[in-house]
């Protein structure tokens, strides 16, 4: 399923989701900038803090040294997107229906970001395979991993404390903390929300936040919430029968707890994602460890259902590379799609 999904965003038409086409554009632009011009902006980026995510021009720069097409760079961006998605799958769940319940939630929970996005798909990427380093405990190449994802989207940097989060066995009391301050952080949404950018120091998400855009994630929230309320059940479950656990269902916690700020900007959004990508495994473990079988396959029933509903209802318009597709409505121009 991996493989299907990441060749279906590999293979997707540039009119596919709004950012799509943009990034064939600034491929285009890195295809006529020189290697000294591009290091030159990442120097300023990091010394004056001018620019904006500096190390994905060099990336594609790079890129285009072996393979000068945008479409083996979606190929290649589809590729680590998915390694990571796979890798998170594999570590965490134990049985094929596990995984089938996983990836189904997952593809349903990011379906604009897996067909659509690509700067941050790489950062994803990085943050998944990074996993690994926090179950062995490896700080450096964890650390590097992730600052090397921070060239392409700086959001991933709020991902590193959680190298020390995860480590936190006293799941109970986490839990506990949780529900107290769930109700509070939604009521101080905007504060928490100025104290992130602050601690971000990013002048786009100062501009978010003096946006007054429509905000609010009102399906995604009741789904997190219903998603929280069956891991608390599940909590000694969990802790009977995968006693290292805590490694990627401490994300939890981050993603609810972080979850009020999309009401106060939208944008936000993609902040949960370093944290909600652990959520369809989550999930996967906790219906499996319902004790009864009878409840167990009504829930993977309605668990099914609901997310296949969800999936359709959401899905964006969708057409491959050799069709022609318009552009979306935040492109004022219309060009010929077809075989780019």
């Amino acid at each position: 399923m991996c493989v299907f999904f990441g060749a279906m965003a590999a293979l997707r038409n540039i009119a596919v989701g709004p950012d799509t086409y943009a990034y064939y554009l600034k491929f285009l632009s890195a295809e006529s900038q020189s290697f000294q011009a591009i290091w030159d902006a990442l120097i300023v980026y990091y010394r004056d803090g001018v620019g904006k995510d500096a190390g994905f021009p060099l990336l594609m720069k790079l890129f285009q040294c072996v393979f000068p097409s945008f479409r083996l760079f979606l190929i290649f961006n589809a590729i680590v997107f998915y390694s990571g998605v796979a890798y998170i799958i594999k570590c965490n769940t134990r049985t094929l229906v596990q995984a089938f319940l996983s990836i189904i939630l997952f593809i349903t929970l990011f379906q604009v970001y897996a067909f659509s996005a690509v700067r941050q798909d790489f950062a994803l990427g990085c943050v998944m395979l990074s996993y690994r380093f926090i179950k062995e405990r490896r700080l450096l190449p964890f650390l590097i991993l992730i600052l090397i994802a921070s060239t392409l989207h700086k959001s991933v940097l709020i991902f590193i404390p959680y190298y020390w989060i995860a480590n936190i066995t006293r799941v109970k009391i986490l839990a506990v903390i949780s529900v107290v301050l769930i109700p509070t952080l939604f009521i101080a949404a905007r504060s928490l929300t100025s104290i992130l950018v602050d601690v971000s120091g990013s002048e786009q998400y100062a501009l978010y936040l003096g946006q007054n855009k429509e905000a609010g994630t009102p399906t995604f929230t009741a789904l997190l919430i219903g998603c929280f309320i069956m891991y608390l059940c599940m909590i000694n479950n969990l802790n009977k029968a995968f006693p290292k656990h805590h490694f990627f269902t401490n994300t939890i916690f981050l993603t609810v707890g972080l979850c009020p700020v999309t009401w106060v900007v939208l944008d936000f959004m993609r902040i949960l994602l370093y944290f909600s990508c652990f959520l369809p495994v989550i999930m996967a473990d906790c219906i499996s460890l319902v004790p009864d079988k009878a409840i167990r396959k009504y829930i993977v029933a309605g668990y099914v259902a609901a997310v296949g509903f969800l999936f359709i209802k959401t899905i964006p318009p969708y057409e491959f590379f050799w069709s022609q597709m318009d552009l979306g409505s935040n492109y004022i121009i219309n060009v010929s799609t077809i075989g780019i």
